[in-house]
């Protein structure tokens, strides 16, 4: 929450949506560490002493605070299951960038979804810029099967199943080439078994008893569980490539900030000598670049650094020059 709240804590104006996120953040405190307070006294009243007393003076101690009520009037079951499934979505996206090696900074272009379950996608659609800023993504579609974008092998293990069905064996391997590989994948998803009627003997087949095989097109990443399947577009055109690489240098630069001693509200001017490469990225996003770094300035020009470091961005050689205003 404080992650995603960042942006709503330090904007300068005090706005209704400032004081809504500051507020709530107080709350949860307050009553995580009233929680807590039987089990871990001494930090539980430290921080009441720094959260509440300085606010209340009437408030002398968390131990002499009532303990926490649950109020089921505030419990949103609704929107409880929609930022589940949210998180869901984010959890498996990183998965699918884990699984190409693909860093969060670098930003991709699309992403689908497929909810293998009775539930209305629109209900999420207040939500899609916490997956875009989460996964780094310019777009979110959902998509009604996988199908399309993954084909599946489904066949069967005979290893495992020659000794349970004997004679039968070749009939269901009969009936498995006969149906499309994606449609019994998903039905061994939603129950974890496979199962139909030969000859009026009733078939189940576990995980062990079939092989699965996914195939995807080149330029794709997935990650899936019963209830859903994400599918990373991982494909990198130049803007993209571009957008990363500034990312990347936000990171050194902020480092640099840390190790130069710089206040966190501290103005700052840049310089940089850098390859084509970088160059054009950084003139195309200097706007991005100053307003996370806290820049009024970033130029080609020399200036009197506190700090300067040369590394390099994706093979791209630079050097950056740092100082306060």
């Amino acid at each position: 929450y404080v992650r995603r709240s960042r942006r709503r804590f330090w904007k300068s104006e005090n706005d209704g949506d400032k004081f809504s996120a500051f507020s709530t953040l107080y709350e949860v405190l307050v009553s995580t560490i009233q929680v807590l307070a039987p089990v871990i006294p001494f930090i539980t009243e430290s921080m009441f002493q720094n959260l509440v007393r300085s606010f209340d003076g009437n408030q002398k101690s968390i131990h002499l605070t009532d303990f926490p009520k649950v109020d089921e009037a505030q419990i949103d079951r609704k929107i409880v299951e929609e930022i589940e499934r949210i998180i869901h979505i984010v959890e498996l996206g990183r998965a699918a960038r884990n699984a190409v090696n693909i860093k969060i900074r670098q930003p991709l272009q699309s992403l689908d979804v497929v909810l293998n379950e009775n539930f209305d996608t629109s209900r999420l659609s207040p939500y899609l810029e916490q997956i875009l800023e989460e996964l780094n993504i310019k777009s979110v579609n959902f998509l009604t099967q996988a199908d399309d974008v993954i084909q599946y092998d489904v066949k069967l293990n005979f290893k495992n199943t020659g000794k349970k069905y004997g004679k039968l064996t070749p009939k269901i391997k009969a009936e498995l080439d006969k149906n499309d590989g994606a449609t019994l994948a998903i039905k061994f998803k939603k129950d974890d078994i496979l199962h139909f009627e030969i000859d009026g003997e009733k078939i189940e087949l576990a995980a062990d008893e079939l092989d699965i095989v996914k195939n995807m097109p080149d330029g794709l990443s997935t990650a899936e569980d019963h209830n859903i399947i994400v599918i990373l577009h991982t494909a990198l055109t130049d803007e993209l490539k571009q957008e990363g690489a500034i990312r990347e240098l936000i990171r050194h630069i902020q480092n640099m900030r840390k190790e130069a001693d710089f206040e966190v509200q501290d103005r700052i001017v840049v310089a940089f000598d850098a390859e084509e490469f970088l160059t054009n990225a950084i003139e195309k996003w200097d706007k991005y670049l100053g307003q996370e770094v806290l820049a009024d300035s970033i130029s080609k020009q020399s200036i009197d650094a506190e700090m300067e470091k040369e590394f390099s961005i994706n093979g791209n050689a630079i050097k950056i020059g740092i100082s306060r205003i």
